[in-house]
C-alpha cells in the first residue's frame, strides 16, 4: 500500500464518527450475579475484550472494546472503552489505553486519570479519545489469565464483501487473532500470498525471506515445480531449502526427521553413503551393548548420539591431517577411537601450554614427597592431566589452562609400586589443598588421607579439601 493512502486511511480511522454503542449493547458480556458475589473487597470480577467486525472503505474493520467490572472503595464499577481499531491491509492500527506490560502480555489502562496523564504525549481528537499509532504486529489480543477475548460477530461475511475477499485466509494456520497481520502481507502481494496459502505453503507467508516477488508465478519461489511437494512437507525457510535441495532430492526426503538426520552429515562435509549409515547402525548396537555390560542396565543412547560422535571423530581427524584410509574412517570401536583421538588432539593443541606447565612444575619439585606406600609429585605436562581425567573419570583435564597460567597446581598421588598409574589427584592453590579425590570423585581411603595430612604438615599447607570433620578425624 502506498504511504500516502495508508496515512489517509489511518487519519480517517481515528477521526471518523463510527457508530457509538450503548452499555446495553454489551450486556451479554457483563458479569453475572454469581460471578460478582457478595464480597466488596477491591478486585476485578470480569475483564473482556470484545471484537466487533464491520466494513469501512471496502476493507474489513475490527473495533475492539474493553469491558472491566469490579469493586473499588467498596463500590461496584464498570468501564467500557474502545481500545483498538484495525483496518485490513494497513501496516499500522490505532489504539487507546493499551500498553505492553513489563511482565509480558498486553494490558489496558482504566480510569479517567489516564486522559490527563497521557495528554502531553498524544493529542486528543474530536471524539475525545487518545489514539496512538502502532504497528499491526503489536498488541495482538490473545485470551490469557488477565482477560478473555470474544468475537461479537463473525468476520467472514464482511471479509467476503471486501477488497480482500480472495485472501485465502481459511487455507492457512493463522489464528483469528493474527488475521490483520496476514491481511497486511496479502495487501502487498495479493496473488502470491493467495497462491502460497492455497498450495499449503503458509510457513512462507510467515517468513517471506527468499521469495522473489518481482518474478512471475511460480518462478517467484526460485525452485522447480517438482520440488514444491518437498517444500510443502518439510516447511523449511526458502533460502535453506534451495541451499540443500540437491542432496534432499538425492535421498528423496519428505520428512523433517530425515532432513535433520542427513543435514548433520552435509553441514560437516561428510557424504552419508549406504556404507557410512550401515557402519553407524552397527556401532550404535555395539556402544549400547558396551554400556549395558559396564553398568548392568540399559542406558539412553540414540543413533543421533552415534552420528555426532562420528562427525566429531572425523572433524578431529581433519585437524591433525589424519589419513582417511578404511581403518581410520571406519574404526572397529568408534567410541574408543574417538576418545583416543580426542586425547591426542588435545595434546597437540596444548604444546605451547606444556612448556609453561613444565616451567611451573619445577617450582613445585621441592614438594615431592613419599613414604613406604605412596608418593606425590607435581604435574609436568597436559597429557598427564588428560590421562588422569580419563582413568579416574573426573574433570582435572579442564585445569590445563589454569595450571599453565600458574593459577593453581595439580599433584598426583601414586601407589609406590605403581608410580605411573593414576590413583588420587590433588589440587594445591596458594598453599591450600583445595581438592583431593580418587576415581569418580570419591574421597580417598584413610591411608591416603593420613599421607596427605603428613605432607601438608611438613610443608605447612592448609588442608581444606574434605571439610572440618574429616580433618579432625585424621588428627
Amino acid at each position: 500500500m502506498e504511504k500516502k493512502l495508508e496515512e489517509k486511511l489511518l487519519y480517517d480511522l481515528e477521526h471518523h464518527s463510527f457508530r457509538k454503542y450503548t452499555e446495553n449493547f454489551f450486556k451479554q458480556y457483563f458479569a453475572t450475579s454469581e460471578t460478582i458475589g457478595t464480597s466488596k473487597r477491591k478486585r476485578v470480577v470480569n475483564a473482556k475484550i470484545v471484537n466487533v467486525y464491520s466494513t469501512y472503505k471496502k476493507r474489513l474493520l475490527c473495533r475492539s472494546f474493553y469491558i472491566e467490572e469490579g469493586f473499588e472503595n467498596k463500590k461496584f464499577y464498570r468501564y467500557i472503552y474502545e481500545v483498538k481499531r484495525q483496518l485490513a491491509g494497513l501496516k499500522k492500527m490505532i489504539t487507546n489505553r493499551v500498553y505492553a506490560s513489563t511482565m509480558g502480555g498486553v494490558l489496558i489502562l482504566t480510569g479517567d486519570w489516564y486522559r490527563n496523564y497521557f495528554s502531553y504525549t498524544v493529542g486528543v481528537n474530536g471524539n475525545d479519545e487518545l489514539w496512538e499509532k502502532n504497528n499491526v504486529d503489536s498488541f495482538i489480543f490473545y485470551s490469557n489469565t488477565k482477560y478473555k477475548v470474544v468475537e461479537h460477530n463473525c468476520y467472514k461475511s464482511f471479509l467476503d464483501n471486501s477488497i480482500h475477499k480472495y485472501c485465502a485466509f481459511e487455507f492457512t494456520d493463522y489464528r483469528i487473532e493474527e488475521l490483520f497481520r496476514y491481511l497486511k502481507k496479502y495487501d502487498d502481494h495479493p496473488k502470491q500470498i493467495e497462491m502460497l496459502a492455497k498450495m499449503g505453503l503458509q510457513h512462507l507467508i510467515r517468513n517471506t525471506t527468499g521469495l522473489r516477488f518481482t518474478k512471475p508465478m511460480p518462478q517467484f519461489l526460485g525452485i522447480d515445480k517438482n520440488d514444491i511437494e518437498y517444500l510443502k512437507y518439510l516447511k523449511l525457510p526458502l533460502n535453506e531449502f534451495r541451499k540443500n535441495l540437491k542432496w534432499m532430492r538425492k535421498h528423496k526426503i519428505t520428512k523433517i526427521d530425515d532432513y535433520e538426520f542427513y543435514k548433520n552429515f552435509y553441514i560437516n562435509g561428510i557424504n552419508p553413503t549406504d556404507k557410512v549409515i550401515s557402519y553407524l547402525k552397527d556401532q550404535f548396537e555395539t556402544i549400547k551393548q558396551n554400556l549395558y555390560n559396564a553398568t548392568g542396565r540399559c542406558s539412553y543412547y540414540s543413533i543421533n548420539d552415534v552420528i555426532n560422535l562420528y562427525i566429531d571423530y572425523i572433524k578431529m581427524g581433519r585437524e591433525i591431517a589424519m589419513i582417511m584410509n578404511s581403518a581410520n574412517k571406519y574404526p572397529a570401536d568408534l567410541k574408543k577411537a574417538h576418545d583416543e583421538l580426542n586425547k591426542k588432539i588435545v595434546v597437540v593443541k596444548n604444546k605451547n601450554k606444556d612448556k609453561k606447565i613444565l616451567d611451573n612444575s619445577r617450582k613445585y619439585e621441592k614438594y615431592i614427597y613419599f613414604n613406604d606406600s605412596f608418593l606425590i609429585c607435581p604435574c609436568r605436562h597436559s597429557g598427564e592431566l588428560i590421562e588422569e581425567s580419563y582413568v579416574l573419570n573426573h574433570c582435572v583435564k579442564q585445569y590445563i589452562d589454569r595450571v599453565s597460567r600458574n593459577e593453581t597446581e595439580i599433584f598426583f598421588i601414586r601407589k609406590k609400586e605403581e608410580p605411573n598409574k593414576p590413583y588420587v589427584t590433588l589440587e594445591l592453590k596458594k598453599k591450600k589443598i583445595a581438592q583431593c579425590y580418587g576415581k569418580n570423585d570419591h574421597i580417598p581411603n584413610e591411608h591416603v588421607k593420613k599421607f596427605v595430612k603428613k605432607w601438608a604438615d611438613k610443608y605447612k599447607f592448609k588442608l581444606e579439601c574434605w571439610g572440618e570433620n574429616y580433618v579432625r578425624h585424621i588428627q
